[in-house]
């Protein structure tokens, strides 16, 4: 374990999960199928031990302000139907809530990696958030404008636009070097590497979904274009792994061992589609960059099967480990 990583507990653990189910939920542009909930949050878990840590973890989420409720039900393929999850706007921060001690700073140390990541355009109001339930973060103003990390112009306006539901005039230069000028919908933001990606809607071009990074928007104004975000939208769809940002160039599979299952399904962010061949457990995804996602299995504990040029670059990224000892 490197010095900046932490070890934690179950209760610190549990303390994250549920700080990130909320946050999940408030950001759900519609009802969330409890499939999806328990492939995003409680994948290691057998079906029983889901349905009750998902009643827990809600009893703790309406204890601290934020109610989920059962909003309906879908069908599923094969028959049967499975039930929606919707944050009731209603009766969430309908009164005052206050955590206590452990769980304040529970939630602080969750939320601490935000506060710190560069590409996460909305740590201020987050810090905000935290100060309002924790001083130590003091008053919530003065939290702000002390501690914040300073945020550029472009990264305002378009989380700005996001809050307000209105479209951004913003000059956009691509990984080629061609500059255009486009109206940019923006309905949500991911970080990666250290770096701001936003998803939004080209309003111009037939409301064509892109994925833009932050740092490649040389300028953007907010316009009185509304839009409204799709029904359904999650931007968690968006979320990439190290190796798949740019248009996909290989699919890759990776042998799991059953000692690390629980935590590369938590890794994957959802990506790709785990399945047993010839008694193994597999896990196949797209990739863009060889190199990153065999240095990215070498860091968990997985094996390339395929292609060849992944399962060479795995070798020589091990060789170069063995080499420095």
């Amino acid at each position: 374990m490197s010095s900046t990583e932490i070890d934690f507990n179950a209760d610190e653990r549990r303390g994250k999960r549920v700080a990130t189910l909320g946050v999940f939920f408030a950001n759900a542009g519609g009802p969330v199928s409890t499939s999806m909930v328990d492939e995003r949050f409680y994948a290691d878990l057998g079906d029983e031990n889901r349905r009750k840590t998902f009643k827990r973890d809600r009893d703790l989420l309406a204890e601290a302000g934020i109610v989920i409720r059962e909003a309906g039900t879908q069908p599923v393929s094969g028959g049967g139907s499975e039930k929606l999850w919707e944050a009731d706007t209603e009766a969430s921060f309908a009164s005052e809530t206050e955590l206590e001690p452990l769980e304040a700073i529970g939630l602080d140390i969750a939320c601490q990696p935000l506060l710190e990541d560069p590409g996460f355009v909305f740590s201020r109001a987050l810090r905000r958030a935290l100060a309002k339930i924790d001083r130590t973060f003091g008053d919530p103003d003065q939290a702000v404008a002390a501690n914040t990390p300073q945020v550029d112009a472009v990264t305002e306006v378009i989380s700005n636009c996001i809050e307000s539901g209105v479209a951004a005039h913003i000059s956009y230069r691509d990984a080629n070097g061609a500059q255009s000028e486009r109206l940019f919908a923006p309905l949500g933001t991911f970080s990666l590497r250290g770096r701001g990606y936003a998803v939004g809607d080209m309003v111009e071009e037939g409301g064509a979904r892109r994925t833009l990074r932050l740092d490649r928007i040389l300028g953007a104004e907010r316009t009185a274009t509304r839009y409204d975000a799709p029904v359904g939208f999650d931007i968690n769809e968006y979320r990439r792994l190290p190796f798949q940002i740019g248009e996909a160039r290989f699919d890759a599979v990776f042998e799991v061992p059953t000692e690390r299952e629980a935590d590369l399904r938590r890794a994957a962010i959802g990506k790709g589609k785990f399945a047993q061949l010839d008694g193994r457990l597999t896990w196949r995804v797209d990739g863009v960059d060889e190199k990153a996602a065999a240095a990215w299995a070498v860091a968990q504990g997985i094996r390339p099967l395929s292609p060849q040029a992944v399962v060479d670059a795995w070798k020589r990224c091990l060789e170069g480990v063995l080499a420095r000892g």
